[in-house]
């Protein structure tokens, strides 16, 4: 302020639209008044640094209101050995041996997983691991049980408080992997479980485009089909003679990418020698090896698509997560892992539509060993509202893509967050079933435990309000009979009793009658020209066994 000329030249050298505003005036300016003056003006640099700083304070103040509370991700394994797939089943081969290769890529995924979610990872109760903050699931499969075991290893460091009895040099495997037996996984592998998706794909081999798509790659095609490692998996056409078709050209494409995976580093290594053939990696040109995995991306996103696989294949894990996002703060996990396989990601990724609100996932590519969808939920701190973030890293993709969740969610915040109470009823409402018992019927599994229980429930659950129809007519059916066959014994002894069939008196009813001894005659009416009311008595005492012998069959009885 002592200097007051030269603040005065320096400002006369500025543009007009800032300086108007930086100029000392007798009315104090608002943060309004200085927005909308930089901003009218588009090509003063000065206002734009402006602008960007506002943007950047506002969006930091954002982030330290909202607070990450769990961390959800679903990973693909990492490399492994050679595996094969049937077209319409999707059975499988091999497969079964995560690489040493793969291993490491579990754990360097498990650091940089620590490392960017240091605000859970760093806390007292989840520094290592904890049964009450921490959940990790996979699939029922070697490939993915060792993924995430290896994960947990970069995740979970190794832990120096001396409450290990182990040697210094051995890790403690005190992380468990929870899994479902293959048959009863209908989140992580619904794909596999759901007899229905078989038609779909039977539909989709049969249709216009995909055969037109592999006509125009049959020169490729009849080439993978000459070598004789892909014998397993060709098929004679009459034209074109021998080739490896579109429907299972993934086990082609498995084949050489495993082989360049293991061999391109190190062609002695192991894993490498260990292949059926290692020279396979050579087979193709760059150029041709390039199209193959177009070629094999395009036919797994049909597969596993839109409009293929619907949202029956992810809609039960979106659930599922969901399920861990609504939880109360005292059963609330901080920390949820499902290690899956590719055909999860994909099919999450086609229940979201998340290729139409996300421009960049539009390249048709399987996702690499290794890869994470990462769901994020934050808590605001007055409100106490979460949101979710979703955001994607490809294989060894350093840093992750920030998700849109598409018609899901309408209306994120400027930092891309989800309210989750928008996110819950239209996720709910996209999956069109909503319930693993509606998924069940929709897909004819009555195979799986969830599936069967819900069948048994539901019967046990019937009363007689709840009976239908048919259940009500037979029941009153058999009443009816019931009811009828007593009335009718009933009348049959009554008229029985009327007709006065003769029968002999036990001895202790006619003690005083066999003192006075002779005849007599009794009834209900006296009347001795009506025989039919005749009662017979036997003078003295009551007949041997022999006599009952003479009265009639019934009368004995």
């Amino acid at each position: 302020r002592s200097k007051a000329s030269k603040p005065q030249t320096a400002l006369a050298k500025l543009p007009t639209p800032c300086s108007i505003y930086l100029v000392p005036r007798k009315r104090s300016r608002t943060s309004e008044d200085i927005i909308q003056g930089c901003f009218s003006e588009k090509k003063n640099k000065m206002c734009n640094v402006v602008g960007f700083w506002l943007v950047f304070i506002f969006a930091l103040a954002l982030a330290q209101q909202h607070t990450l509370i769990q961390v959800q991700v679903v990973t693909r394994h990492g490399a492994r050995t050679p595996l094969s797939k049937a077209a319409r089943t999707l059975e499988e081969g091999g497969g079964e041996r995560l690489t040493p290769t793969g291993e490491r890529q579990q754990y360097d995924l498990g650091i940089w997983l620590r490392q960017r979610y240091s605000s859970i990872t760093s806390r007292p109760e989840i520094r290592s691991y904890n049964s009450s903050s921490v959940l990790l699931r996979s699939s029922s499969f070697a490939r993915t049980i060792v993924s995430a075991q290896n994960l947990a290893l970069g995740l979970f460091p190794k832990r120096d408080d001396g409450a290990s009895m182990l040697p210094a040099n051995v890790t403690r495997a005190n992380v468990p992997i929870y899994t479902k037996a293959d048959g009863n996984d209908v989140d992580i592998r619904a794909y596999a479980n759901c007899p229905t998706f078989s038609i779909s794909l039977d539909q989709l081999y049969r249709s216009s485009e995909f055969m037109s798509f592999e006509q125009t790659h049959i020169d490729l095609l009849q080439k993978l089909g000459q070598h004789p490692s892909l014998n397993p998996y060709t098929e004679m056409r009459p034209v074109v003679g021998k080739l490896v078709p579109l429907s299972l050209v993934w086990n082609a494409f498995d084949i050489i990418n495993v082989a360049k995976t293991e061999c391109d580093p190190n062609p002695n290594s192991v894993e490498c020698l260990a292949l059926p053939d290692p020279s396979i990696r050579d087979y193709l040109l760059p150029d041709e090896w390039a199209v193959l995995q177009q070629v094999a991306h395009y036919a797994e996103h049909q597969k596993y698509g839109r409009k293929t696989a619907g949202t029956k294949l992810g809609g039960n894990i979106l659930l599922k997560i969901l399920e861990n996002m609504e939880q109360s703060p005292s059963y609330l996990y901080s920390w949820v892992l499902f290690s899956a396989h590719y055909p999860t990601i994909l099919s999450i990724f086609a229940t979201l539509d998340a290729y139409t609100a996300n421009p960049p996932l539009q390249q048709e590519t399987i996702p690499n060993y290794a890869s994470a969808l990462i769901f994020e939920l934050y808590e605001d701190a007055v409100s106490k509202e979460r949101s979710v973030r979703m955001v994607y890293k490809e294989g060894l993709q350093v840093v992750p893509l920030a998700l849109s969740f598409g018609s899901v969610c309408p209306s994120p915040s400027p930092a891309g967050l989800c309210p989750l109470s928008q996110l819950a009823p239209q996720l709910r409402t996209t999956v069109s079933y909503g319930d693993v018992q509606v998924w069940c019927k929709a897909c004819e599994n009555k195979e799986a435990d969830e599936c069967l229980s819900g069948l048994l429930s539901s019967m046990e659950g019937k009363d007689s309000s709840s009976c239908d129809s048919s259940t009500r007519e037979t029941v009153s059916f058999v009443l009816l009979f019931a009811a009828g066959t007593v009335l009718g014994c009933f009348t049959t002894l009554i008229v029985i009793y009327l007709k006065g069939v003769p029968w002999k008196k036990s001895n202790h009813s006619l003690g005083s009658d066999n003192q006075k001894g002779g005849n007599m005659q009794a009834g209900p009416n006296s009347n001795d020209d009506n025989p039919a009311v005749q009662i017979s008595v036997v003078e003295g005492k009551m007949g041997t066994e022999a006599e009952l012998g003479e009265l009639p069959d019934h009368l004995q009885a």
